[in-house]
């Protein structure tokens, strides 16, 4: 199976072990469709072959074929003057796969999708202008590649963060909030955000909540903190819930001072985290529908800075997202 590793195309017997693509490699590759459909199938997306549907026998994809067809005869007929019928099983190979979802060919789609990955917004005009696709084909192809990234963050990023010993900085905020009043008289909606980031780490969570009150918070902090963390927040009255829990609470009063002078206690890694959500959101991404999608694509850019990498990663999420049946 075809592989791109450290900017060299190789081969790999058991799926690609990871992989970098730069824009020039990623040209050249989707040019060629025997060496993007070995790519694809290394990193788990599509099938070289499966196993007949009415006869079991195992197909292989024909070159230059969209289908798998099996022409084996079938039958156990004594009189060999008599031909035996044929199997005539066919299926598509984009069937029950990511590439389903679309009549655009799998280059197409490959380099909207790689587009969407490493481009920083906005880019929706430019994937247009370069791949020759509408606008909606662009917003539904992001829309379709923002699922597959909240399924891997729902399923990898969100497991417990701190301990005995850690520090995590906490932090809640109406993200939806506009910093003025839209002069033509428009509400926008409020959404509210509770995360945390560990210190030593960097490891964080962020979850949208309908409303951030003492109860939702506690239940956030047991799901996502370990017991015995020391938290760092702002002087918020939420926030005084914790004395009565296993967690031992700093805080710092941001309206006097962005350093407790007691306890020197601060949270410009969370205030951080939070301006990066914001400038890296649309407008348009800051409305119910939407925010979790995008806050999922935020995750993903977040977690995977090099955007060399983001295809070979992006791929094993659509792996497990759209598991293969041979």
């Amino acid at each position: 199976m075809a592989c791109i590793s450290d900017g060299f195309l190789g081969f790999a017997d058991q799926g690609c072990g990871g992989c970098s693509l730069d824009l020039w490699e990623f040209a050249s590759l989707v040019q060629s469709w025997p060496l993007l459909f070995e790519f694809l199938v290394d990193h788990g997306v599509l099938l070289s072959e499966m196993r007949c549907g009415n006869c079991g026998a195992v197909i292989e994809l024909a070159e230059d074929s969209e289908y798998f067809s099996c022409q084996r005869r079938t039958g156990t007929d004594l009189n060999k003057s008599v031909e035996r019928e044929r199997c005539r099983f066919k299926k598509s190979f984009r069937h029950g796969t990511w590439f389903s979802r679309s009549c655009l060919s799998v280059s197409d789609i490959c380099k909207i999708t790689y587009m969407f990955l490493v481009l920083r917004r906005p880019s929706n005009q430019f994937i247009q202008r370069h791949c020759h696709v509408s606008q909606k084909t662009v917003q539904e192809w992001s829309h379709f590649c923002r699922e597959v990234m909240l399924s891997l963050y729902l399923t990898e990023c969100l497991g417990k963060i701190g301990g005995a010993g850690s520090i995590v900085e906490i932090y809640g905020a109406n993200v939806g909030k506009p910093k003025y009043k839209s002069r033509r008289g428009r509400s926008d909606e409020e959404l509210w955000v509770f995360g945390g980031i560990e210190r030593n780490t960097n490891r964080i969570f962020v979850i949208p909540v309908e409303v951030l009150t003492s109860k939702s918070l506690m239940c956030m902090i047991e799901e996502f903190i370990m017991p015995g963390t020391t938290l760092m927040s702002d002087y918020w009255q939420t926030f005084d819930c914790l004395s009565d829990h296993d967690f031992e609470r700093f805080h710092v009063n941001r309206n006097m001072n962005f350093i407790g002078l007691d306890s020197g206690a601060n949270t410009s890694r969370i205030e951080r985290l939070w301006c990066d959500i914001r400038n890296n959101i649309p407008r348009c991404g800051l409305r119910t529908p939407h925010f979790v999608g995008y806050l999922a694509e935020f995750m993903f850019r977040r977690r995977f800075p090099d955007e060399r990498e983001r295809m070979h990663h992006f791929l094993l999420a659509v792996k497990k997202a759209y598991p293969l049946s041979k």
